[in-house]
């Protein structure tokens, strides 16, 4: 029940991450593993659609690789800021639904929001579909206690709300921003 234990395993997952971009051995190791790993569980499902984990791990890779070398420092910066400003908005949410510090600290929030998001890099469906929401709410209830299962499943429920619904209207306030003068969306001729 540490923010330490916590901490370590956001320092871990980050370690992976980095890991996985800087080796393309360890990048092929983890794209076997998790390629096993869900195989065994989408046959546990009886479920014969199965996802390319290996091509995923290889896709973000060279994704994440092609922003490192082009805009590095200025994208790593951003995608810091963006994460902390989500856990944030996530701590807001739990807050609200009256989850005090003392049952779950930022520590442990921040932790288990960066395993949630290491864990879902890989994409299994379209947003998520759920994914997350279950990840948070098992994580957050499995530290706190079942006690406060409802609040946290509401918490989170809000979380995602503003995770899907803020960012909408200010992309499109800003789109209307820079394209001033023109059509919202680009023509034909424009692409």
């Amino acid at each position: 029940r540490s923010a330490y234990t916590w901490l370590l395993v956001g320092l871990v997952a980050t370690a992976l991450i980095v890991a996985i971009v800087r080796s393309e051995r360890i990048a092929d190791w983890l794209g076997r593993t998790g390629q096993r790993v869900v195989s065994w569980v989408m046959g546990k499902l009886h479920r014969t659609a199965v996802p390319d984990v290996s091509h995923a791990v290889h896709r973000f890779r060279d994704q994440l690789g092609v922003v490192i070398r082009q805009r590095g420092l200025v994208a790593l910066g951003t995608a810091i800021l963006s994460q902390v400003a989500w856990v944030i908005v996530l701590t807001v949410a739990l807050r609200m639904m009256g989850i005090p510090e003392s049952v779950l600290g930022l520590g442990e929030i921040f932790a288990v929001y960066a395993l949630v998001m290491v864990i879902t890099i890989i994409p299994l469906s379209p947003g998520g579909a759920g994914v997350p929401e279950l990840l948070f709410i098992s994580a957050f209830t499995t530290i706190a206690g079942t006690e406060w299962n409802a609040a946290i499943t509401a918490g989170v429920f809000l979380y995602r709300l503003y995770y899907w619904f803020v960012p909408i209207p200010m992309a499109w306030i800003l789109l209307k921003a820079v394209r001033r003068g023109k059509p919202m969306l680009p023509g034909t001729a424009e692409l």
